[in-house]
Formats: C-alpha cells, structure tokens, sequence
C-alpha cells in the first residue's frame, strides 16, 4: 500500500512539472492537465491511505 502512495506522489510532482512548464511556455492545456494530475493524484493518495488506516484499526480491534 505505500508503494501505492508513493506513486500517486510521483505522479503528483509530474503533474507539478507539467504545470509550471505550461506556465512558462503560456499553455493553457499544459497547465490544465498539470492541475487535473496533481488533483487526482492526491485524491487518490487520500483515499488510499485513509482506507489503509481504517483497515489498520478494525484489524487492531478484532471485529
């Protein structure tokens, strides 16, 4: 489950990159797609780890 994380970081500083090269370049698309990675990714980061402790405690509980 951390390797997931971990990717969906990766893939949240690659939407960060695409985001200021389309700024500097005055890509609008660029900087759109930028925007849509980084928010998906974190997101999906959110949702992950959230499950991953939810899991942790109703496993720690014994239910």
């Amino acid at each position: 489950m951390a390797g997931v994380v971990l990717v969906l970081l990766g893939r949240a500083i690659l939407g960060a990159v695409h985001l200021k090269v389309g700024e500097g370049q005055h890509d609008v698309a660029q900087v759109s797609k930028g925007k849509k990675e980084i928010a998906g990714s974190l997101v999906g980061a959110f949702v992950v780890a959230s499950i991953g402790t939810i899991f942790t405690i109703v496993y720690g509980m014994g239910i």
